[in-house]
């Protein structure tokens, strides 16, 4: 697929932006690749609402316009300096994934246009129907109430749930009652301005003992944690702390799961790797989201529905983002890519 060609004409950005159902207000930048009458389509999700508004008034890096090979296109990328992604340092070293992913899923939406192809055509996989899961925090204080609302909306509705430490024995039994958790993601490897909740054992063992069908995902990995979560180790999986092949051999064990956010692995031949790594490996995956509002969003629905359509993937509609649930979505999963060329359709 890397030696896929294209011709690039021109580049646009475009700015999304959305008051999601938690009052954040949401930026997000639409990378757009130009060429030979067709358009492929990225997206940047880093978090940052400034680093999105500065991206968009400086535009795009010095990207020279021709031929190229998806491989090429890749390598005209890796020479581009820091500055010339991010005027300044952004607030998370991700961000860096999160601004090269869109760029490179707009290339591949773009190579395979041009040249009448389905992404399906190239991964010799089948497009199915995708189930999806609401990802979502408890609230402050934390309560299942809106869990709640969400399943008189859309009944058989799954749960991929952030874990905060107020959580109670209490709650998390509430939780086990309404059933339909899939993942809990203790969002252990979060730092600085995004930190997640302080490891706490004792709450990693009882989530794991209370909820025994939910993934764990992204514990902090301390000895204590380790020695808590030792009876539950084939539900652990990672997501935060993927971006390289050599982040999945650092990991202290193989695990039996993993998270794939295509946009943490900024590139497409280092995605096709993990995908493979998975395969070979007998590792189960499960699609991420990162709160995309076009393209993107679309993409790691595309890319679920061919890879792991059956698993909790956290890439429901973007209505979701508002907590809005249509009556349409409540009959299942999303139903299968109508196999257009390109990718995210």
């Amino acid at each position: 697929m890397l030696t896929l060609r294209f011709t690039l004409d021109q580049i646009r950005l475009r700015g999304l932006e959305l008051q999601t159902g938690s009052g954040w207000r949401r930026q997000t930048t639409v990378v757009e690749l130009v060429g030979v009458g067709c358009t492929g389509a990225g997206e940047d999700v880093t978090y940052s609402g400034k680093e999105q508004s500065a991206f968009q008034l400086v535009g795009a890096p010095p990207i020279p316009a021709g031929e190229y090979t998806l491989a090429r296109f890749s390598a005209v990328l890796d020479a581009l300096s820091p500055q010339q992604w991010f005027a300044q340092s952004p607030e998370q070293e991700a961000s860096y994934h999160y601004r090269r992913w869109a760029f490179e899923s707009a290339a591949l939406d773009l190579a395979l246009k041009q040249n009448h192809l389905r992404l399906e055509d190239c991964l010799h996989l089948e497009a199915r129907p995708v189930h999806f899961a609401y990802s979502t925090g408890l609230g402050t204080p934390p309560s299942v109430q809106q869990l709640r609302k969400a399943r008189e909306q859309v009944p058989a509705l799954a749960f991929k749930i952030d874990y905060d430490s107020a959580w109670t024995e209490e709650l998390v039994q509430e939780l086990a009652d309404l059933g339909g958790v899939g993942v809990v993601d203790f969002k252990g490897h979060y730092h600085g301005s995004f930190s997640g909740p302080p490891p706490n054992p004792s709450d990693y063992a009882m989530v794991a003992r209370l909820l025994p069908e939910a993934w764990l995902e992204d514990p902090a990995w301390t000895p204590e944690c380790a020695q808590a979560l030792a009876p539950y180790r084939n539900r652990i999986t990672w997501d935060a702390p993927l971006h390289l092949m050599r982040d999945l051999e650092a990991l202290p064990f193989l695990p039996q799961c993993i998270n794939i956010k295509p946009s943490r692995f900024a590139t497409v031949e280092r995605l096709l790797r993990i995908l493979q790594w998975a395969q070979d490996n007998g590792v189960q995956m499960y699609g991420g989201g990162q709160f995309e509002l076009g393209p993107g969003r679309r993409q790691v629905q595309h890319l679920a529905s061919l890879a792991y359509p059956d698993a909790t993937n956290d890439v429901a509609p973007v209505g979701f983002h508002q907590d809005l649930w249509p009556a349409t979505l409540a009959s299942g999963p999303l139903p299968a890519f109508a196999g257009v060329a390109g990718f995210g359709g």
